[in-house]
This record gives C-alpha cells, structure tokens and sequence, in this order.
C-alpha cells in the first residue's frame, strides 16, 4: 500500500470516530493538562497560571493519567465486544419511539416556565457564586433541589434543538417556529450563565448545540473546531474578565508598553481558555503526597446521594466528602481557608481510595458503562430524539463530574436520567398518531 494510500485510510479511520463518545473526550481533557502544560512552558508563551506549577512537574502525573486514559479506552473496547451480537437485546428499548410535535408545543411551555422559576429563585436568594453566595439559602433544605431543577433549562434547550433539527430534517414546514425557540432559550441560558460569571454553564448552552447537531444533522469538523476555539479564546476569557475585572487589569494590562500588553492579552487569554490546567496541581498533590487510602468509604455516599432531599428527610445525613477538608490535608488550600473546596477528579477519586489499582481498575469499569450509555442511547435508539436528549445530559453531568466525585456525580446522573424518562414518556408519539 502506498504512503498516500495509508494516509488517506488513517484520515478515513480518524473521520470516523465519534469524538462525542465519552471516552475520547475524557481522554482528551485528562490528557489535556500535563500536554497543555508542557507546551506552555517549552515554547515560553506568556501566561501567568504556569508561573507556579513549572517547578512541580511530575512524570508520575503523566504516567498515571496515561495508565488511567488507556484502562478507560480498554474497559470501552471490551463492552463493545461484549454488547456487538444484539446481547442486550433483553432490556427493553422504549426509546426508538418519536416524539409528538404537539406534545412537545407544551412540554416546552412547562420546562420553559420552570426554568424561569427557578432562575428568578437563584437571584431572589442571591445564587451567584462570584458575587457570594446567601449563606441561609446554601445550608438551608431547599438549597440541593433548586440545583437540581436548574438543569430544566438545558432540558428545554436540548427538546427544542432536537425538534427544530427533527422538523427541519424531515421536512416539516413548522421548523422555523422551533428553530426560533431553540436560539431563544440558547441566548437566554448563554447570558444567564455569563452572568452568574460561571465558564462552566456559559458553555453549557454551546455543547447541548454541538451534541444535538452533531446526533440529528451530522457531525461537521470545521463548525466544531471553530465553535470549541471560540469558546476557548473569547467566551472564557470574557467570562474571567467578567468575574474580576479589575485584578484582571491590573495583573495583565495596566503595565509595559504597547508589545507588552499584546503579550499580556495573549497570556490572558491562555490563562482563561486553558485555567483549567491547575487541576494539574490537584494530580500533583494526590499522586505525589496521599498515601492513606479510604478503601471505597467516600464511594458509599452515592447510596445517601440517592436519598430524598432535606425538605422531605429533615434528618438525611451530610454528606461526608468535604472538599475543604481534603484540600487541607494535601496541602492545596492553605490551613486557614476553610472555604475553599477541591475537586479531586474521576481518576484522582479512584487513586485516594485504592491506590494505583484503583486507577487502572476504576477507569476499566468507568469504560464499560461509557459504552453501555452510548450503545443503549444512541447506537440501539438510531439516534431517535429520546435517546439523544438523555445522552446529551448525561454526557454534560459525566463531564462535569471530571473535576468532581465520583459518588456525587453518578447519583446525580441516575436522579437525572429518571426525571428525563418521565420527560420522554410524556413526549412519545401515540402508536395511531401521524406527525402530530
């Protein structure tokens, strides 16, 4: 075979891998953070966020996220085997069933009035985490299920897309009405996102859009390539910028000459595209300095995660990850800050609680339920509407949940997938129903 030959079949092969596949994009960001970090440093860009993790470096770092990395991809490889055969053809698939147009008019009214709902209750109580947030509504009982609901919008947002490209790939003379619902609510959640000065669900808006597209009209490189770097390089920093702008200023602009601040812009906009690279530091100081495993005992908080909230069980038990307490004992947060928390992520959970095998092992396991999700929701469903709304979901939970715990991520994903059953029962087309 010809090099061009062998080229042109590797391009083929890489054209048709589904980069929306939770494993590949966990890949991506885990391995992001050392990569990113290295070719700061090496090619001597100008952002700051480096300045204070150059001298940590750690090959152990990288040795175990790659461990962890390809564990997931195998755990993944082995499920697809497992499943290909028609094996799981004993759990029912009620979601290949469609979605009614007209049932769909008023369940977007409904998730559309309690998604304001809830917005107006986050500022009525003061939620916005960088102006500070009420300390009487975040510990009072109510605090947990309004975070809950706050997902109604991007439900509207993902049954809207997914009715606009429906009709507009079926050819119903109705799209424009979705079409103009769906852009309204991305508008809408896009600003309220900006607004509570939160990067994370600035972009939420964006994803549901790629994802949704991506499933129902088809995956197109040069529209994604760009929307993700116009995330990275503008909706980031401008949402940085927006948190606190006058450190900002002070710290990249106000000083040097005209080269200088050009230099300094580009560091800022490295320093928010890529801010996430301080997770590096939480690997640094888990691998490098936790010895003490827990043996699965912060696992066990997904069964209380599952629990009715503290509006309904006065007396359900705290939860007894404390993000505060851990960044303390490894040393991330300083001993005065009792604030503060971290996140430990996926792959360091499993390593504070079983060690090296528990990164190997744990991410084997995450790999399989990636496939069973993605088999079940969008290979067995032929991406009906049902099934991509529930993937589009879990997908954002599960990414979120990179950063976080384990145990709080998954029972928040199983809460989420049975309030959007309910959704998607509500949605189905009669059996005698045409169109409507």
């Amino acid at each position: 075979m010809a090099k061009s030959e062998k080229i042109a079949l590797l391009f083929s092969k890489i054209k048709n891998i589904d980069f929306f596949a939770l494993p590949w994009f966990t890949i991506a960001y885990y391995l992001f953070f050392p990569v990113a970090l290295l070719a700061i440093i090496l090619l001597g860009l100008p952002a700051k966020s480096t300045l204070a993790y150059q001298w940590v470096f750690s090959w152990r770092v990288v040795i175990y996220l790659l461990l962890g990395s390809v564990s997931l991809a195998a755990g993944y490889l082995f499920a697809a085997r497992i499943f290909r055969g028609g094996r799981l053809e004993f759990i029912p698939s009620f979601l290949k069933r469609e979605w009614s147009l007209k049932k769909g008019f008023w369940a977007l009214i409904a998730l559309s009035v309690g998604n304001l709902f809830v917005k107006a209750i986050w500022i009525w109580q003061e939620g916005f985490s960088h102006l500070g947030i009420n300390p009487s509504f975040e510990q009072g009982p109510f605090y947990s299920a309004v975070g809950f609901f706050s997902l109604l919008g991007t439900v509207a947002l993902a049954v809207a897309f997914l009715f606009y490209y429906r009709s507009l790939k079926e050819g119903f003379g109705n799209f424009r009405v979705w079409k103009w619902w769906a852009w309204s609510l991305f508008v809408l959640e896009f600003i309220y996102g900006f607004l509570r000065g939160s990067r994370l669900e600035a972009l939420i808006p964006i994803f549901v859009y790629l994802i949704v597209r991506h499933y129902i009209v088809g995956f197109n490189y040069k529209r994604t390539i760009f929307v993700i770097l116009l995330s990275l390089l503008v909706v980031m920093p401008s949402v940085h910028f927006y948190n606190s702008p006058k450190p900002n200023l002070n710290w990249y602009f106000n000083d040097g000459g005209q080269s200088s601040r050009v230099s300094n812009a580009v560091g800022f906009a490295l320093d928010s595209g890529v801010a996430r690279i301080n997770q590096y530091s939480i690997f640094y100081h888990i691998f490098e300095k936790f010895h003490d495993f827990w043996y699965g005992q912060d696992l066990l908080e997904f069964f209380i995660s599952l629990t009715p909230p503290k509006f309904i069980w006065h007396d359900k038990p705290s939860i007894a990850i404390d993000g505060n307490a851990v960044g303390r004992q490894l040393g991330f947060v300083s001993p005065d800050d009792f604030k503060s928390g971290v996140g430990v992520t996926m792959i360091g959970d499993w390593y504070l609680n079983f060690g090296l095998v528990g990164i190997i092992a744990g991410m084997f396991f995450i790999g399989i339920i990636y496939k069973f999700i993605y088999f079940y929701l969008i290979e067995s469903t032929n991406h009906s509407p049902g099934g991509v709304m529930l993937y589009t979901l879990a997908w954002l939970q599960i990414i979120k949940g990179l950063e976080g715990w384990i145990a709080s991520t998954y029972a928040g994903l199983v809460k989420l997938i049975i309030l959007l059953v309910l959704i998607h029962f509500f949605l189905v087309r009669n059996k005698n129903a045409q169109n409507q």
